[in-house]
């Protein structure tokens, strides 16, 4: 299941063990400092451990659905690898200490495992909760679609344009619908609901007045667009 940027922060941020995530570091600092006699602090300012530690959080966001962060498992095993390996060779680590940092790794991410699992558990018993969250990420996706087919030139940008911003009115009323289900709302909330709606209808017209004249003589889009006008002016 595809979750948005923001739903997957709140999965992150609802399971953030900060000892957890101290003890990972911790172990990468002073896997970092075999073989050296730089400063903890010192460290902690290299490339590399700004570089490992920001790659926990990167794959802590994975775990979490975050869209942005696929395949940040594998990068952070090949960059640990990169780093324990030439120390193992000259004999500055040992094997356990490289299980040691694994198992504290493994701790730390087995957290967000978890979390999603109880997550996607309680989803699959809750249809509402479900649609609910479904829904909010194909609003959120329609977002996005209205803001790029903005730039997009002529009659098809245009028609686009318009399509998109309906399908984020439809969706939007949707997710108010649940939300007023759910109790989350309150009737009163039906009047931003009709505006909403009535909005995609407007929208829906004006892609029709663009798509029209390009249609070939199909009149579908005319009766449809010349309905719709009816509805919007009730």
């Amino acid at each position: 299941m595809n979750l948005t940027p923001q739903q997957a922060l709140v999965n992150y941020h609802a399971c953030y063990n900060n000892t957890a995530y101290s003890a990972a570091t911790d172990e990468i600092a002073w896997i970092l400092g075999a073989g050296n006699d730089l400063s903890d602090e010192a460290l902690r300012q290299t490339p590399d451990y700004i570089a490992l530690s920001n790659m926990l959080t990167n794959v802590a966001l994975e775990i979490c659905g975050h869209p942005h962060y696929h395949g940040e498992g594998w990068q952070l095993a090949t960059s640990l690898n990169a780093v324990t390996e030439p120390r193992l060779k000259s004999g500055d680590l040992d094997q356990a200490a490289i299980r040691k940092l694994w198992q504290l790794i493994d701790g730390y991410f087995g957290i967000y495992r978890h979390h999603m699992q109880q997550f996607y558990a309680t989803l699959a018993a809750d249809v509402h909760a479900k649609a609910t969250l479904q829904v909010e990420t194909a609003w959120t996706l329609t977002e996005e679609a209205v803001r790029a087919a903005s730039d997009v030139p002529h009659w098809n940008g245009r028609a686009t344009y318009h399509l998109s911003g309906a399908a984020e009115g439809i969706l939007r009323t949707a997710n108010l619908m649940l939300a007023q289900q759910a109790g989350e709302t309150s009737p009163s909330r039906f009047g931003y609901a009709a505006h909403k709606f009535g909005r995609a209808i407007r929208d829906l017209c004006y892609a029709l007045t663009e798509i029209q004249p390009h249609t070939n003589g199909t009149p579908f889009f005319a009766r449809v667009r010349d309905a719709l006008s009816q509805v919007e002016e009730v």
